[in-house]
């Protein structure tokens, strides 16, 4: 989530995007963080359309997604 959000925050500010601030390695691939922050929104808005739940409440829901990301889920 850090990389998504220095992303977003160099874009917004104007800054130049350097090579190392547009990919994440995971599993010794190189991937485009703009892809990974499309992916997790998407995920995100279908997990909250199939659990409607979350959407009255906000921490519960950043609860689940910190628990889901430390299990690494």
């Amino acid at each position: 989530m850090k990389k998504i959000y220095n992303y977003r925050s160099t874009v917004v500010h104007g800054g130049t995007l350097k090579d190392k601030d547009k990919y994440l390695e995971i599993g010794g691939l190189k991937i485009e963080v703009e892809k990974i922050a499309v992916d997790f929104l998407r995920y995100t808005l279908l997990f909250v359309l199939h659990n409607p739940e979350y959407l009255d409440d906000a921490k519960k829901f950043d609860e689940f997604i910190d628990l889901t990301i430390s299990e690494g889920k």
